[in-house]
């Protein structure tokens, strides 16, 4: 009883009131690589990219949409 009733209408309730829902029409983002660096975190060595996001606004284009991320 658990698997079929219970947890379907926890899962829901996470959905719904902590996840959030996800817009029907939701812009596509374009990620690109804006900076790229090589690094070490303690012994290892790693790659930093910091990225620029495009959302597609051509529903409204007078507004202009970007991300960008450290």
């Amino acid at each position: 009883m658990w698997w079929e009733k219970r947890r379907p209408e926890i899962v829901e309730m996470f959905d719904r009131e902590i996840y959030g829902r996800v817009p029907k029409v939701m812009p596509a983002v374009t990620w690109s690589v804006a900076e790229k660096s090589e690094e070490m975190v303690g012994d290892l060595p790693v790659v930093v990219k910091k990225l620029t996001g495009h959302v597609d606004n051509s529903a409204y284009p007078l507004i202009t949409v970007i991300f960008r991320r450290p």
